[in-house]
């Protein structure tokens, strides 16, 4: 049964049973993945997954039943056991079926290249090739990963919403590891395109311009957090701007929309339409048509991100951030960024004057509080002397609180970067020069 057929079965079957409010979900995935070690191919896989979930809403009670295919499970047995739950369910809060809007946004066109096995084996071993040809101090232990998916996503209610969303991208990831003098540094970068003008060199550098880095004394300096940093950051962070977790009590922006909580140089967007992004989306998980936002503007959070759940409960409109997985909503950002300033590096370079260069960080799931804010981190960078880089540092940790982060910007870069994500979901940043950090050293 094809998925038109199976929403007509679904219709059919609901209406029997007298049931108005329903909502079917249909994801399918198709994912290539390998690697290469050691000049051979060392992990492949290649692989097609689906998940069909169906809603339903009895009398304000929300059932769900979910299948990993339009085979596994016949419309009947899918519908019957939604309506189980609904009739069971203990859960207080009211639910609805979306209406949908009146208007939904288009995505603007981007063409993803498309890898065979073949190309993708090819891909990886010479990209492997060439990094360990562009410095004697790459190690052969270094490795390169490719990963593809291939997204559609569907949705169909029992109020005549029919919707569809196909994204699609490729990845090729490289772990970079240096060695000299007993000294060994390990460093990753991953690209979303352009696989065919990597610059190896530099690649290699990343890891190479680490080794023989010195400690540094403990003490508050100035800091220049580098993209990739303070993307990391936004990552960990994001569900601080949730209008979920700021009802409940798990992030400290209740009741602060409209309020400076960051530097004036600061605007935050949310962008499901971000030009050029393979993983666009014009709907969200409850269907509800998506939009860019300023989170932050000049420093003042002008909203929250709202689902329609938690809109209606915090009397709110949605932002259109809602996802959905097994038929709970979840509150999530798409591509989530800093906006760029109008500073070049060289400039940050010399507003810092003397101070350090973030460029890498680790052990944010365990050393990020994700509701206080609080962090302690293992990082490592350069020192910055006179309006120069002076030297690698490495072996300290960097320790503050999120929120307060925010607010000690001081300089913007014009560098933004996104990380690279075969999601939706994704998170970017210019430098940002920041007033003071605690560092812990030697």
């Amino acid at each position: 049964m094809n998925y038109d057929d199976f929403i007509l079965s679904i219709s059919k079957e609901a209406e029997r049973q007298n049931i108005e409010n329903w909502e079917l979900s249909y994801s399918v995935s198709e994912s290539l993945s390998l690697s290469a070690f050691q000049g051979e191919i060392d992990s492949f896989s290649s692989q097609v997954d689906a998940n069909i979930v169906l809603r339903v809403v009895i009398d304000g009670k929300e059932g769900s039943c979910s299948a990993d295919s339009l085979s596994a499970i016949t419309p009947e047995v899918l519908v019957e056991n939604a309506k189980q739950y609904a009739l069971y369910s203990d859960n207080e809060n009211e639910s609805i079926v979306f209406e949908g809007c009146k208007e939904y946004p288009e995505k603007t066109p981007y063409n993803v290249r498309k890898y065979s096995p073949t190309e993708a084996r090819w891909l990886v071993l010479d990209a492997l090739s060439s990094l360990l040809e562009a410095d004697e101090r790459i190690s052969d232990s270094s490795k390169v990963y490719f990963d593809s998916v291939s997204i559609e996503t569907r949705m169909a209610n029992s109020h005549s919403l029919f919707l569809s969303n196909c994204s699609s991208g490729n990845a090729l990831s490289f772990s970079v590891k240096a060695e000299e003098g007993g000294d060994v540094v390990t460093a990753f970068k991953s690209y979303d395109e352009d696989f065919e003008n990597i610059d190896f060199k530099e690649l290699s550098a990343l890891a190479t311009s680490q080794l023989g880095g010195k400690t540094l004394d403990s003490g508050v300096y100035k800091a220049i957090l580098s993209p990739k940093v303070v993307s990391s950051f936004l990552s960990t962070y994001n569900g601080i701007f949730s209008g979920r977790a700021n009802a409940l009590g798990l992030a400290r922006l209740k009741d602060k929309e409209g309020c400076l909580i960051a530097s004036s140089l600061i605007t935050l967007i949310d962008d499901p339409l971000y030009p050029g992004y393979s993983f666009q989306r014009t709907w969200d998980g409850d269907g509800q048509a998506t939009r860019t936002k300023n989170v932050i503007d000049h420093g003042v959070l002008k909203t929250l991100l709202y689902n329609n759940e938690w809109a209606l409960k915090c009397n709110k409109t949605s932002t259109g951030n809602g996802r959905r997985g097994s038929g709970r909503g979840q509150i999530l950002p798409y591509s989530f960024y800093i906006k760029n300033g109008d500073k070049s590096l060289d400039d940050l370079y010399m507003e810092c004057s003397e101070g350090i260069l973030v460029t890498n960080i680790k052990g944010l799931h365990a050393g990020a509080n994700s509701i206080s804010g609080e962090f302690s981190l293992e990082a490592s960078g350069f020192y910055i002397k006179e309006g120069k880089i002076v030297g690698a540092v490495k072996g300290f940790t960097i320790a503050g609180n999120f929120y307060e982060l925010l607010e000690e910007v001081i300089g913007i870069g014009n560098d933004l970067e996104f990380t690279i994500s075969l999601a939706s979901s994704r998170y970017g940043s210019p430098s940002l020069l920041i007033k003071q950090l605690r560092i812990g050293g030697k």
